[in-house]
């Protein structure tokens, strides 16, 4: 799987909403980042990956989730099956929530298959 890295995506403002169909994969490299602020929403129909797949290059990694804002929200997925990954194969990831900013997931897992 081709890797890239330094990409950022922000989602802001009380209209914004990013619709994700299926999984979030954030990170399949180095130093990617996705901003929710200011009343921005984000939802995965699906789990949330943040920091995929190291198994190309262990160093990989450095991926960050950042939810600020009390009106700012998160939605990892609705169903039973839906996980948040923070570090799924690769180290140094985050997952940073701040200011009253909601996120929602039905479970949690870091550090997954780290080595």
């Amino acid at each position: 799987m081709p890797t890239a890295g330094s990409n950022v995506v922000v989602v802001t403002g009380s209209n914004s909403l990013w619709l994700v169909r299926s999984t979030l994969r954030l990170g399949v490299g180095v130093g990617n980042e996705l901003i929710i602020s200011d009343g921005g929403r984000v939802d995965s129909v699906s789990s949330v990956v943040i920091g995929d797949d190291a198994t190309v290059d262990p160093t990989l990694g450095k991926n960050r989730v950042l939810v600020t804002g009390s009106n700012s929200v998160l939605n990892a997925g609705a169903t039973t099956n839906s996980i948040t990954y923070i570090g799924r194969s690769s180290a140094l990831n985050e997952l940073i929530i701040t200011n009253g900013a909601p996120v929602h997931s039905f479970r949690v897992i870091m550090g997954d298959r780290c080595r």
